[in-house]
């Protein structure tokens, strides 16, 4: 008797059969993974798992425009990946300089 194995679920092949609740459910888990991974230093981790939450939420903010807090959460991601990108940015600014200091 062969064993069942569920295949793994590709978001972008599901319909939004319930006006988005889940995806939302789903972007917003991608978005805190990202912030674990973030702080964590992990930033190229981090940066894929901001991703998939913009492409989510950027698909429930195309598909239910007149949904205001699906307008909100769009900015609210683009407004972390902004941020994360500047303290990036500034920790490897502060690595190349130690590194250059002390090689």
């Amino acid at each position: 008797m062969s064993r069942y194995t569920p295949s793994p679920l590709r978001v972008d092949q599901v319909q939004d059969t319930d006006r988005g609740g889940w995806l939302r459910d789903l972007a917003l888990s991608y978005q805190e993974a990202g912030d674990a991974l973030f702080v964590r230093g992990h930033f190229t981790r981090a940066f894929e798992k901001y991703q998939a939450s913009l492409n989510l939420f950027d698909r429930l903010a195309t598909n239910e425009s007149d949904n205001s807090r699906a307008q909100v959460d769009l900015a609210n991601v683009r407004a972390r990946i902004t941020d994360a990108h500047a303290v990036a940015a500034k920790a490897q600014v502060v690595q190349l300089s130690v590194v250059t200091k002390t090689g």
